[in-house]
């Protein structure tokens, strides 16, 4: 099986070649399990939990942005950064 960091690692290499990419955080409780983290068309970015323009729990954002760091790069200035 294989580790949390190569997960990581192959969804953002994945990521990047994909069509469409949708990506759910499913690190929470059942009742907010499989929550909308992230979207992407191509290289296109449509949704991002990260970003504060959209509303969702502040919780979502802090676990969500731990991995969406490692797989679609750091959140700044508006853009997530590819690693």
């Amino acid at each position: 099986m294989p580790s949390r960091v190569e997960t990581w690692w192959r969804v953002s290499q994945a990521s990047a070649i994909a069509d469409m990419t949708i990506m759910f955080d499913n690190s929470r409780d059942l009742g907010q399990a499989f929550t909308l983290a992230r979207v992407q068309r191509g290289r296109k970015l449509l949704f991002d939990c990260r970003d504060t323009k959209y509303h969702v729990s502040r919780e979502l954002r802090a676990v969500a942005g731990v991995w969406l760091n490692r797989v679609a790069g750091p959140w700044r200035d508006g853009v997530a950064n590819s690693p």
